[in-house]
């Protein structure tokens, strides 16, 4: 994986990690009832952990086809 796509794959990160915390914050000041705003917590916890599975599924699958790519290009030099 070369730097530039590193370097996407934080953003991206840090970009949910920013969006989830603001949205759990307004959350939390939010007027609703404690069972409504639990509720709504929990979803965001389900949709955040989906969005991480995505990007750890993604990520994982770029660092197989390097290292595959690797190997072709190793075996092409011997």
């Amino acid at each position: 994986m070369g730097n530039h796509e590193g370097s996407t794959v934080t953003t991206a990160l840090a970009f949910l990690a920013g969006a989830a915390i603001g949205v759990g914050i307004g959350m939390l000041f939010a007027p609703a009832s404690g069972t409504e705003t639990r509720r709504k917590i929990k979803d965001m916890a389900n949709k955040a952990q989906e969005t991480a599975q995505d990007l750890g599924n993604r990520f994982s699958a770029a660092a197989h086809d390097i290292v595959d790519g690797g190997e072709t290009t190793t075996r092409a030099r011997h």
